[in-house]
């Protein structure tokens, strides 16, 4: 019975991954986007393989001084940012090249090279942070 009751303990404590850089703040902010893009990212195929927010937008994940953690990091809005969506094939080609390659020669890359007007780029069929795989009647809805 002590067995059981420890490897459930055991179970109980390990079910969900401690939470640490990015998280510990974002969670517990007052503003519901900064939470839903951690919640977002948590059921991800990124969060899965410990892909962190670092990767894709910099920073300094151990530091608990939100200067010091935002350090480095430029918000999606800018053109120079890894997240901005005219940079996202590139940012997301470091770890995708084929579909990267296949996105930027194909007439949706062309589009968001040409700085066009609703130009699609990895983010508007993948999501920002879950990286979903579309299916064919989603991408027919999107677009």
């Amino acid at each position: 019975m002590l067995t059981i009751a420890l490897l459930w303990l055991g179970l109980t404590l390990t079910a969900e991954a401690p939470r640490t850089g990015c998280e510990r703040c974002h969670l517990q902010l007052p503003a519901e986007a900064a939470r839903r893009h951690v919640v977002d990212w948590q059921s991800s195929a990124h969060a899965a393989h410990a892909v962190s927010c670092v990767r894709c937008h910099d920073g300094d994940p151990a530091s608990e001084v939100e200067g010091d953690a935002h350090r480095f990091v430029r918000s999606s809005r800018l053109g120079t940012s890894p997240t901005h969506p005219t940079q996202l094939p590139q940012t997301c080609g470091g770890c995708h090249p084929r579909q990267s390659t296949g996105f930027t020669t194909s007439r949706h890359g062309a589009l968001l090279a040409a700085n066009a007007d609703g130009a699609p780029s990895c983010a508007s069929c993948h999501g920002a942070m879950r990286a979903e795989v579309p299916d064919p009647a989603g991408l027919e809805t999107t677009c």
